[in-house]
């Protein structure tokens, strides 16, 4: 199939990810009184799939958190990730082989940890 030629109205692309994979640090769970209770979850690598059933679980990943009520709850995760892009109609790929590849969030330091 020859490659397509194809340009966005406005000079810029929203890509949406067929795979990626994330390296969760850790989860925080927002007490009713403000405090904040974190629990360590470094070595979870959650794999999302966009052609998955909505609402399926990505990663079983244990952690422990004192009994309470929560109202809320944060992820942290590494600035570095991993992503699997194939758009044959637009010609945009990740890498010809189908791999996920690495990409890093630009900002401050180039990599360490997001809120």
């Amino acid at each position: 199939m020859p490659a397509t030629s194809a340009v966005s109205a406005d000079g810029h692309w929203a890509l949406s990810p067929d795979q990626s994979r994330v390296t969760l640090t850790s989860l925080a769970f927002q007490i009713t009184d403000g405090n904040v209770v974190t629990a360590d979850v470094s070595a979870c690598k959650p794999t999302y799939a966009r052609d998955t059933a909505a609402l399926s679980q990505i990663l079983d990943c244990p952690f422990d958190v004192p009994a309470g009520t929560y109202i809320g709850v944060g992820g942290g995760v590494l600035t570095t990730f991993d992503v699997l892009v194939n758009d044959a109609a637009n010609g945009f790929f990740t890498d010809p082989g189908l791999q996920l590849a690495s990409f890093t969030v630009p900002g401050p330091g180039g990599q360490g940890i997001a809120p």
